[in-house]
């Protein structure tokens, strides 16, 4: 017979990963304790034969270990002989399809036959009232699409999702039954449930228990859930359309069918132009367009004091978007994070050994195997200085797709104007005072009116109207206060 000894959380017991000097006196005493232990468990299954060992498995231990932190297990104990084999666990998206659909109707059934049991109904009120609640004859359909909006849930997290999702189906039901009983004696008596859970409703809920039960692998990470919508985000209607293409790759149906004509990943997208064009929101809005994550990264969020932790943290991130696949990984002002060597201020050449140096040299290898292994991680980015962008960043396979984000032209800018306004309640007076400023015939020569529009962004145009709004908004106060009704009593 064969025993199996598991080592639960084995990091805790030898950690220290490859460093040496991040281990304590007493990891390090229980690390070199455990390689003995596994080591003699080795020697007495062997027997001697002459100069060689010979070993016999028919009556041997197993040892088993697990953990979540596999870096964090000291070198020493993963050698041959020891813990010699790893294998990573994860949920493939086919597993993740049979386990939210399994996970979610057996939830929704036992929640909704407690919560009618547990209102007094008789046997046959609860079983008909249940009946009619979980008809979930929509439900294949939609685990289909939350499969691809789950990614990196473990069966851990779909647990937790479903509990949730159960709490507010059992909210809803017993403040049906609650209205029912308060209204008519004799529904309540029939068990008639007249909130029935629609596959709209269950969207709903899903929306809401996403939003605070994130995956496990992302935990301590900055994960954005975008709200932005293309319909926020007026003109750059050929941006839009390169951005779906793109992502569409995302999808598990997209990727199984690119895979039968040889196309592994459509390749990183680069956004570059003028400060205060919608780039970050762009990407934001095509995230939201499929439902997907952003793991959003900025020069403050790698740059470390320390030698060395600027590269891991750019490793660190790819790694976690694998996991979390599918989703989008996001360089904002990338220009900040990497440099160009071909214009290396030291004049070496190219053989920088700057932080920004190495850097890109860690962005290269990770976007070299992101094709490989993503599957549906999309990587993009946003720059307004695409010249400080190393050129071997920028080749095809790496950033495939670079598009440039313009001004916004003259009517485009008077489209802006009318949604901001609109947004910001301001008057219809105030509007036709800041159109009448931007029309290209009020009175200057045409040529000077046009520069002047072309040199407005979004974001100037935006602060245009929200200082007209606090403009309104000062004055709406000033008629509002105490001494201004004061003095004008005086003054009758």
């Amino acid at each position: 017979s064969v025993t199996i000894l598991l080592l639960d959380e084995v990091d805790a017991l030898g950690g220290g990963g490859q460093n040496n000097q991040n281990q304590s006196d007493s990891q390090h005493s229980a690390t070199s304790y455990l390689c003995q232990c596994l080591d003699a468990m080795q020697m007495q299954t062997g027997q001697r034969n002459g100069n060689n060992y010979s070993y016999s498995y028919s009556n041997s231990m197993c040892i088993v270990a697990t953990s979540n932190r596999s870096s964090d297990v000291h070198v020493s104990l993963r050698r041959g002989g020891r813990l010699e084999k790893t294998i990573h666990v994860t949920t493939p998206p086919q597993d993740r399809l049979v386990l939210l659909e399994t996970i979610l109707r057996n939830s929704i059934s036992n929640s909704c036959l407690k919560v009618n049991m547990n209102m007094n109904m008789s046997a046959s009120a609860s079983a008909s009232a249940s009946a009619s609640a979980i008809d979930l004859y929509w439900l294949p359909e939609v685990v289909k699409d939350i499969s691809n909006r789950t990614g990196g849930y473990s069966a851990a997290d779909i647990v937790a999702l479903a509990g949730d999702i159960s709490k507010q189906i059992a909210a809803m039901n017993i403040s049906s039954n609650s209205n029912s009983n308060s209204n008519s004696n004799s529904n309540s008596d029939n068990g008639t449930n007249t909130n029935i859970l629609t596959k709209e409703t269950f969207l709903n809920f899903f929306n809401i228990s996403r939003t605070s039960i994130t995956p496990s692998c992302l935990r301590g990470v900055s994960i954005q859930i975008p709200k932005v919508t293309y319909n926020d985000i007026i003109g750059n209607n050929d941006v839009k359309s390169s951005l779906k293409r793109v992502l569409y790759f995302s999808s598990s149906y997209m990727r199984e069918n690119a895979l039968k004509f040889g196309l592994k990943s459509p390749g990183g997208v680069l956004l570059h132009g003028p400060p205060g064009n919608s780039k970050t929101r762009l990407v934001m809005a095509a995230a939201n367009e499929y439902s997907l994550p952003v793991i959003s990264l900025s020069a403050a969020d790698i740059y470390s004091p320390y030698v060395g932790d600027a590269e891991a943290e750019i490793r660190r991130a790819f790694s976690i978007a694998r996991q979390a696949a599918p989703c989008v990984l996001f360089f904002d002002e990338i220009d900040a994070m990497v440099t160009n060597r071909d214009n290396d201020s030291n004049g070496s050449g190219g053989t920088s050994t700057s932080v920004e140096a190495r850097i890109l040299a860690t962005m290269l290898t990770e976007m070299d195997g992101i094709g490989i292994s993503s599957q549906g991680v999309i990587v993009l980015a946003a720059t307004n200085r695409i010249e400080s962008i190393d050129a071997a960043l920028l080749r095809k396979g790496r950033f495939h797709h670079i598009i440039e984000i313009k001004k916004p032209n003259p009517e485009t800018c008077i489209e802006l104007l009318k949604y901001y306004c609109k947004k910001c309640n301001l008057s219809q007076v105030i509007m036709n005072e800041l159109l009448l400023s931007l029309d290209t015939s009020s009175g200057s020569s045409s040529g000077s009116s046009s520069s002047r529009l072309y040199d407005m962004s979004g974001a100037d145009i935006e602060n245009l109207c929200r200082e007209a709004s606090m403009e309104q908004l000062r004055k709406h106060l000033y008629h509002l206060s105490p001494s201004t009704n004061t003095n004008t009593k005086t003054c009758s």
